[in-house]
């Protein structure tokens, strides 16, 4: 997870690969995205 400068609101998850960054999900950080996450695994 990182928090963009200019966008401190937003988290983005993401993964880096060999040659790339795949961005899994951007969040406003008001969400709840614990919560969504848990939904993703069940």
């Amino acid at each position: 997870m990182v928090r963009v400068r200019g966008f401190e609101k937003y988290l983005i998850f993401y993964i880096p690969t060999d040659n790339e960054i795949r961005i899994l999900h951007v969040f406003h950080s008001a969400k709840d995205y614990n919560r969504v996450f848990d939904e993703d695994i069940a």
